[in-house]
């Protein structure tokens, strides 16, 4: 019994790590915690105390897309996501199990979080000044930092992701945190801020800034600290752009340019090429011309299939076809918008489950904001979470895919430590 104990604590020690090392082993820890997790399911025959909202839910959503597979779909492109997708419940409802569990697990597995966190912004302040990191992997993207990610420029997205988790740690337990673990906390916070603003993600820089932005107004934390806070943060930001020019260029000037198609000074802007040129001339974009053609034609492709969509995956299929392209640049992996990608893939029917769950979060957010029967600590656990995930479903920015899964186990993370603090925390 002490083995199995000691070798499921390992599996969520090294959990954090295993988003670095890749989607192969991550998907096996969590494939060895399911496996637990089933196991003792139905030893102690307690099927129903798993059964919540969450589950019923994704349950749900998952059957949704094996029949749009098998009766809807022209593609098998989707197979594997609609066969496999209900995994993803199981992964949520393991570490749940687990967390519930273990007595002190969920601190320790946030602890692995803020230690993760820290290595990563060593590492990639490193590899921003010599141009290869602390093993050596060199920076591939001028503008961008990827640590050790290599080629896969996902740094920003993961950092702006597991920041909450680590934000969380400040008040997982009743009583004050010592003076050290809040000061790393809140250096880890604003260090955040330059190494997601190096890795050149400005999508997850801004959805980073919009979630401490949301814990400014929400969290119940003395007002004082959290102007001070939130001038820091300011400050730090400003400087950033103003000293950091890759920063300024890709964050600010791109930008710009890619919303309006026009240069934010009177010089030629680099970035001024054919594939800012392939739509009609408007006076603003959805983000860029590119995400802009990407939105248009999903929104051709729902037109054609509204109810059950046209199957998951089909996207990158149907990009091609001359009914629903929209430009040279039209064609890409996926839509990047989890909302737009669901119109498109699975229809009113698939994308109403993720609204739903969007509304049932609104729901829990209000619920929380004014109940006066929990301790403030408990309270702002809970805010943490629920601001993650609401800002992670945001409907109005660009996203990742939704069936990959390395994207889909980070943007998950939260729900089974909210699940814990809802159903099980004293």
């Amino acid at each position: 019994m002490l083995k199995k104990i000691n070798s499921t604590n390992l599996a969520f020690y090294f959990l954090p790590v295993s988003f670095i090392l890749g989607p192969l082993i991550l998907e096996l820890i969590l494939i060895y915690l399911s496996f637990l997790f089933i196991k003792e399911t139905i030893n102690q025959k307690s099927y129903k105390k798993n059964f919540n909202f969450f589950s019923l839910i994704f349950f749900s959503f998952s059957i949704y897309l094996l029949i749009c597979l098998v009766l809807f779909s022209r593609y098998d492109d989707g197979f594997f996501y609609s066969l496999f997708y209900f995994r993803y419940c199981i992964y949520v409802l393991s570490i749940y199990f687990f967390l519930n569990k273990e007595t002190n697990l969920l601190e320790k597995f946030l602890s692995v979080f803020l230690f993760v966190n820290f290595i990563l912004i060593v590492d990639a302040i490193f590899q921003n000044y010599f141009g290869y990191n602390l093993i050596g992997l060199i920076q591939i993207d001028p503008y961008r930092v990827s640590s050790f990610f290599g080629d896969e420029l996902v740094l920003g997205s993961f950092l702006s992701k597991i920041s909450p988790l680590v934000f969380a740690l400040a008040f997982v337990n009743k009583n004050k945190p010592k003076t050290i673990l809040v000061f790393a906390i809140v250096l880890c916070a604003l260090l955040n801020l330059y190494v997601i603003s190096i890795s050149g993600g400005r999508s997850s820089l801004f959805m980073y800034i919009f979630y401490l932005i949301f814990l400014f107004i929400f969290l119940k934390v003395n007002f004082y600290k959290k102007f001070f806070f939130i001038s820091v943060i300011s400050l730090i930001l400003v400087s950033i752009l103003l000293i950091n020019q890759n920063v300024m260029e890709r964050v600010v000037k791109k930008t710009f340019f890619e919303f309006t198609g026009k240069s934010i000074s009177d010089k030629k802007d680099p970035y001024d090429t054919d594939d800012f040129h392939q739509l009609e001339k408007l006076p603003i974009f959805i983000f860029s011309p590119a995400h802009t053609n990407y939105y248009v034609a999903s929104i051709k492709i729902f037109n054609d299939h509204k109810v059950f969509g046209a199957g998951p995956k089909s996207f990158r299929k149907l990009c091609k076809d001359k009914r629903y392209s929209y430009g040279k640049y039209t064609c890409t992996t996926h839509p990047h918008n989890y909302y737009i990608q669901l119109l498109a893939e699975t229809g009113l029917l698939g994308v109403s489950f993720l609204i739903t769950s969007y509304l049932s979060l609104l729901f829990l957010f209000y619920k929380n904001l004014f109940n006066s029967d929990i301790s403030p600590n408990k309270r702002n656990f809970k805010m943490i979470l629920i601001g993650a995930l609401l800002v992670n479903y945001f409907p109005l920015m660009p996203t990742g895919n939704f069936f990959n899964n390395w994207n889909s186990i980070l943007i998950l993370l939260p729900v089974p430590i909210l699940l814990w603090s809802l159903y099980d925390r004293k």
